[in-house]
């Protein structure tokens, strides 16, 4: 491998394997629910023990563009078996809270947190920002929609993440709100 393995790379695989223990309690809705075939798999195990090739970079990309596509295949699925909305969120929201942070962690720190879990492409791709930030609030803002392009319903994507988010500051004394539509806010209750 001509690319040395480091501590960025395994932080954005540990990110791409949050999202998928995220897809596989969503695939637990649905008995015989398969979308491997068509969105491909993600593999398990440590990075250094699955990587395989010269580039780092486009392994990681690749990889984030399966989750990406599963996360997304799998709702959609989902829904069209009848599963509802409601319920989808409510998994999400679980999965989260199953995952919660720290009651005592700060807003700075829960962004941190969610920047470690959340896949967001890779760190060149620089698709978050903080726009400001107190003592006890963070304001950010997605500076590029990478997510849409997976889901025919571009808002829903969104719309669970925000219940991933809500379940994992559940536990704390954090709140977790929209300003805009790509501007957001974690802030003291």
């Amino acid at each position: 491998m001509n690319e040395q393995i480091g501590p960025i790379h395994n932080w954005v695989f540990n990110k791409i394997k949050f999202q998928e223990t995220e897809v596989e309690e969503l695939l637990k809705l649905s008995v015989g629910l398969n979308i491997d075939v068509v969105a491909g798999t993600i593999e398990k195990g440590e990075l250094q023990d699955i990587v395989n090739t010269p580039n780092i970079h486009t392994f990681l990309q690749e990889r984030i563009y399966i989750t990406e596509k599963r996360l997304a295949l799998s709702v959609e699925t989902l829904l069209e078996k009848g599963i509802t909305l409601e319920v989808i969120k409510e998994t999400l929201f679980n999965f989260g809270l199953s995952n919660s942070f720290d009651s005592s962690v700060s807003a700075q720190k829960a962004y941190e947190l969610l920047g470690k879990l959340m896949v967001s492409g890779m760190p060149c791709d620089r698709i978050e920002s903080v726009k400001g930030i107190t003592d006890t609030k963070i304001i950010y803002k997605e500076n590029k929609d990478i997510h849409s392009e997976y889901w025919n319903d571009k808002a829903l994507y969104q719309v669970l993440k925000d219940e991933v988010i809500k379940g994992l500051l559940y536990k704390t004394t954090l709140s977790y709100s929209h300003l805009t539509e790509r501007e957001f806010v974690i802030e003291e209750k």
